[in-house]
């Protein structure tokens, strides 16, 4: 029931070509290790933390950051060099997602605003990146709105997701996505 309403978010033909099932499980582990989210294919594989107390925001964001990734992957967007260029471009020079040389951990959040990232975890990767930008703009539009308002490198990250997404349906607008 916590997905509902963040499934009509999608034009109905975006979920059905993409998704086959939602599994909503305690724990996910892999390896050893503990996952929020996976996916593999059209399946995806979510968390619900019965003990956290944003335990339903927690799994709204998984599921249109997971999403992401299924969309990602599926349309090979980071292979398409237009898009990438138009995001990357904003970064600084020398700037390469991942390289330890690239230590952002005692930056602001403001400083971080002004490169174009909207967190830490979003020097990580280019996808870790790309999933936080559609964290927001499906579930804090208004906010990521704003922010694209005051620096330059949100702006242009979020029309660059914005035209990405339009090219999944046109539905996908601005002002679409305020009207959420």
């Amino acid at each position: 029931r916590a997905l509902e309403n963040e499934l009509y978010k999608y034009p109905e033909y975006v979920i059905k070509d993409n998704i086959r099932k939602i599994y909503i499980v305690e724990n996910l582990r892999f390896y050893h290790k503990e996952f929020e989210k996976s996916n593999s294919g059209e399946y995806m594989y979510l968390t619900y933390d019965t003990e956290s107390h944003n335990r339903k925001k927690t799994l709204i964001k998984n599921f249109h950051s997971e999403f992401s990734r299924m969309l990602q992957y599926k349309y090979k967007i980071q292979e398409n060099d237009y898009l990438m260029d138009k995001w990357n471009s904003i970064h600084p020079d020398g700037f390469t997602y991942g390289d330890e040389n690239n230590d952002f951990t005692s930056a602001s959040l403001f400083d971080l605003y002004d490169l174009g990232f909207l967190s830490v975890d979003s020097v990580k990767s280019l996808a870790t990146d790309f999933d936080m930008y559609v964290e927001y703009m499906f579930t804090s539009p208004e906010e990521l709105i704003s922010l694209s308002q005051k620096y330059p490198g949100i702006k242009q990250k979020v029309e660059t997701l914005i035209y990405l997404y339009s090219l999944l349906d046109p539905v996908f607008t601005e002002e679409y996505f305020l009207s959420m």
